[in-house]
């Protein structure tokens, strides 16, 4: 009985995988067509809308992004990993493992925070010099 189980687990997780990929693909696929079915042009790529829903112009905010989540994936796993150590002297708390998780999750959220209004800044900044230059053809 445990043979089949070791057996039905793996293959049934393949499965799942393969699916959520598939319906993702098809989704997408499906998207498009209606974009273009109703005279719309279609974006190049699942992250070509930003938080504010301008397409983004190069990809300085992409690199933006994914510095901000390392870093706050770094602090959040430095300072887990002091509050767990942290634990088990003071407290004598051995199984503080949740510690490093619970930091992990909570500075990767504020990096995706931060790197929201600093993107909103920067789009604001953009916006008012496309108003400065219209200005400036009208004169």
């Amino acid at each position: 009985m445990n043979h089949i189980v070791e057996m039905v687990v793996p293959l049934g997780a393949f499965i799942m995988i393969f699916s959520v990929i598939y319906v993702v693909v098809t989704a997408r696929n499906r998207e498009r067509l209606a974009m273009i079915e109703k005279g719309m042009r279609p974006g190049n790529d699942l992250g070509s809308e930003n938080v504010v829903g301008t397409s983004m112009k190069s990809s300085g905010t992409k690199s933006l992004r994914f510095g901000l989540l390392a870093m706050g994936a770094g602090i959040g796993l430095l300072l887990g990993i002091l509050f767990q150590n942290w634990l088990e002297v003071a407290m004598n708390i051995r199984n503080g493992a949740a510690g490093v998780f619970i930091m992990l999750f909570i500075f990767v959220g504020l990096s995706q925070v931060l790197y929201y209004f600093i993107e909103r800044k920067l789009i604001e900044k953009e916006e008012e010099k496309q108003k400065d230059r219209a200005v400036e053809v009208l004169d």
